[in-house]
């Protein structure tokens, strides 16, 4: 697998973790869309309000989810690249609001709801607690800088994240509200 494929398949999966249903009543508390959101046209005055009605818990990292979702798909995948590939795919989508430097902090959370999405054709699912930690995370980081270099690393980040941003700008353009 070259290194571009993996990049590329973090940013398609960066924001699986906002299918979270509490994540989606913050986004769309009517759900007058009836799809999934990325996100929320209401205006910003009314997100914290939205934010605590949804239940979504303050802090709560929905990178944290999404990489979830791709560790769970990489357990019904054990061939699909190597352990470098596998570590970066999880570390691009878990970083891309700069989070898991080396961790994501936890929320105050319990929830035992959990968690689905669909990679690469895959159902898949992991537990929706935001108050969990991936303890394997600083080990991920540490594995790709030893590899990558910090500027490497950083890159490879910057990358997925100027994706995201990309993609936000273009939906500002065409909604005109998203910002």
């Amino acid at each position: 697998m070259r290194l571009c494929e993996v990049v590329e398949f973090a940013a398609s999966l960066h924001d699986i973790g906002k299918a979270d249903r509490r994540f989606q009543r913050w986004l769309d508390p009517e759900d007058k869309n009836g799809v999934n959101m990325a996100k929320s046209d209401e205006p910003r005055r009314k997100w914290e309000a939205m934010r605590v009605q949804s239940g979504w818990p303050r802090g709560g990292r929905h990178e944290d989810l999404s990489a979830r979702l791709v560790l769970a798909w990489l357990q019904q995948q054990p061939d699909w690249g190597t352990s470098l590939e596998r570590d970066l795919l999880v570390h691009l989508v878990i970083s891309h609001h700069g989070k898991g430097r080396p961790i994501v902090p936890p929320a105050v959370d319990g929830t035992e709801e959990r968690v689905r999405g669909v990679v690469a054709g895959a159902a898949v699912e992991a537990s929706a607690d935001l108050a969990r930690i991936d303890w394997d995370q600083p080990a991920r980081f540490r594995r790709l800088n030893d590899h990558f270099g910090p500027w490497g690393l950083a890159l490879l980040e910057a990358i997925v994240i100027r994706s995201d941003h990309a993609v936000s700008a273009s939906m500002n353009r065409r909604k005109g509200s998203w910002k």
